[in-house]
Protein backbone atom coordinates (compact mmCIF):
# COMPACT_ATOMS: atom_id res chain seq x y z
CA UNK A 1 0.00 0.00 0.00
CA UNK A 2 1.29 3.53 -1.39
CA UNK A 3 2.06 6.00 1.76
CA UNK A 4 1.41 9.04 -0.37
CA UNK A 5 -1.57 9.81 -2.54
CA UNK A 6 -0.86 11.06 -6.00
CA UNK A 7 -3.21 12.64 -8.12
CA UNK A 8 -2.68 15.09 -11.01
CA UNK A 9 -3.86 18.97 -11.11
CA UNK A 10 -7.24 19.97 -12.10
CA UNK A 11 -8.03 21.07 -15.48
CA UNK A 12 -9.37 24.64 -15.06
CA UNK A 13 -10.68 24.40 -18.74
CA UNK A 14 -12.50 21.66 -18.25
CA UNK A 15 -14.29 22.83 -15.02
CA UNK A 16 -12.97 19.69 -13.25
CA UNK A 17 -13.44 18.35 -9.74
CA UNK A 18 -13.36 15.48 -7.29
CA UNK A 19 -15.65 13.50 -5.56
CA UNK A 20 -14.43 11.58 -2.36
CA UNK A 21 -16.90 8.27 -2.89
CA UNK A 22 -16.51 6.01 0.48
CA UNK A 23 -15.99 2.32 -0.40
CA UNK A 24 -17.64 -0.78 1.12
CA UNK A 25 -16.09 -1.85 4.68
CA UNK A 26 -13.50 -4.57 4.11
CA UNK A 27 -12.19 -7.16 6.36
CA UNK A 28 -10.62 -4.95 8.19
CA UNK A 29 -11.26 -1.42 10.23
CA UNK A 30 -9.82 1.21 7.90
CA UNK A 31 -12.30 3.22 6.01
CA UNK A 32 -11.43 3.31 2.50
CA UNK A 33 -12.32 5.81 -0.33
CA UNK A 34 -12.06 6.53 -3.42
CA UNK A 35 -10.70 10.18 -5.02
CA UNK A 36 -12.14 10.68 -8.56
CA UNK A 37 -11.87 13.11 -11.16
CA UNK A 38 -15.01 14.53 -13.06
CA UNK A 39 -16.02 17.74 -15.45
CA UNK A 40 -19.07 20.09 -14.42
CA UNK A 41 -19.89 19.69 -18.36
CA UNK A 42 -21.20 15.97 -17.54
CA UNK A 43 -20.97 15.62 -13.31
CA UNK A 44 -22.19 12.01 -11.99
CA UNK A 45 -25.16 12.14 -9.61
CA UNK A 46 -23.76 12.35 -5.88
CA UNK A 47 -24.14 13.17 -2.24
CA UNK A 48 -22.39 15.68 -0.47
CA UNK A 49 -21.75 14.75 3.05
CA UNK A 50 -20.04 17.37 5.37
CA UNK A 51 -16.57 16.69 6.03
CA UNK A 52 -16.09 18.42 9.20
CA UNK A 53 -17.68 16.20 12.15
CA UNK A 54 -17.09 15.74 15.81
CA UNK A 55 -13.88 16.37 17.84
CA UNK A 56 -11.36 17.54 15.85
CA UNK A 57 -8.50 16.17 18.52
CA UNK A 58 -9.95 12.97 17.19
CA UNK A 59 -8.52 11.25 14.40
CA UNK A 60 -7.90 8.19 12.50
CA UNK A 61 -6.29 7.70 9.01
CA UNK A 62 -8.00 6.58 6.34
CA UNK A 63 -7.00 4.91 2.82
CA UNK A 64 -7.43 6.75 -0.67
CA UNK A 65 -6.88 5.22 -3.82
CA UNK A 66 -4.66 2.76 -1.72
CA UNK A 67 -3.25 5.16 -0.04
CA UNK A 68 -3.01 5.85 3.32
Amino acid sequence: MDTKLRYKPLCKEANEFRILTFLPHGNDSLVRCSLDTYSLVDPPEFHALSYVWGDPAITTAIVVNGAI
